[in-house]
């Protein structure tokens, strides 16, 4: 429903953008909806799925917080065999959570790291590091175009 509206009233929101001068273009906004919405399918079960097993091991009385914070810092070596004598569930669980964060951090750069602006900072990036070690950087008279078969045509006619 959400996707209907936003399509619907597509011209006023290009308006709006562009008065307000924040520097977030329609397609930057796609991503931004389309990173939360992704978001939303795998982290809120994840987050559910985490929250029913930890509330299901009980909770501990709080006493004080010298008690809470005891042994705060301190990090656990844990052979496999100890892991391994866990239960499944617990073991599903740890490994969702160690797994979250990269997962997270690689659709973020799925989403935005892939995007033409990025890959134009890529491209500028090495040229000035290409600068640096006394390279001269190519300069394609098709690099801008986004028409994939002009583009592989000047690769190919360069080739030959």
């Amino acid at each position: 429903m959400t996707c209907r509206n936003f399509l619907r009233r597509r011209v006023t929101f290009n308006e709006l953008l562009k008065s307000q001068g924040t520097g977030l273009s329609v397609s930057r906004y796609v991503r931004l909806m389309a990173l939360a919405s992704v978001d939303m399918v795998i982290v809120f079960p994840m987050s559910i799925i985490i929250l029913v097993h930890n509330a299901s091991l009980g909770l501990e009385p709080w006493i004080s917080w010298d008690n809470t914070h005891y042994n705060f810092g301190r990090v656990s070596y844990v052979t496999y065999f100890l892991f391994s004598t866990q239960p499944q569930s617990s073991i599903v669980i740890f490994e969702l959570t160690r797994w979250c964060m990269p997962l997270a951090g690689f659709l973020f750069f799925l989403f935005f790291g892939l995007a033409s602006e990025s890959r134009k900072q890529y491209r500028q990036t090495f040229n000035v590091i290409q600068q640096f070690m006394g390279i001269r950087p190519a300069t394609l008279p098709y690099q801008d175009r986004k028409d994939t078969p002009y583009v592989l045509a000047g690769l190919l006619r360069g080739l030959y």
